[in-house]
């Protein structure tokens, strides 16, 4: 239990972190009671490009290296659950850097 609560606040530090220096863009806003749900969207292509002026010029194969290596390292989405305007639960969907 205890590693689980270790890795879910490394993963929302670094989430948080994360968040700052990539292009995002807020996809959904939903409503309810007095919650809101905001879904941001990290778009891959964007922080690539962003990230690697060249990737456009280069081999298919070299591109796929570099999708699947930003892929399993960097954030996609991020989940907030809003309540008076603070973030009350914090969700970020990433791949698994473990993995190559």
């Amino acid at each position: 239990m205890k590693e689980k609560f270790v890795l879910l606040i490394t993963f929302l530090i670094f989430g948080l972190n994360t968040s700052f220096a990539q292009k995002s863009k807020t996809i959904e806003k939903l409503e309810f009671e007095n919650y809101e749900l905001k879904v941001i969207f990290f778009d891959p292509y964007e922080n690539l490009v962003s990230e690697n002026p060249e990737f456009k010029n280069l081999d298919s194969l070299k591109q796929g290296e570099i999708w699947n290596k930003y892929l399993l390292n960097n954030v996609i989405y991020d989940f907030q659950l809003i309540q008076k305007k603070k973030i009350v639960k914090h969700y970020i969907l990433r791949g698994n850097s473990s993995k190559d």
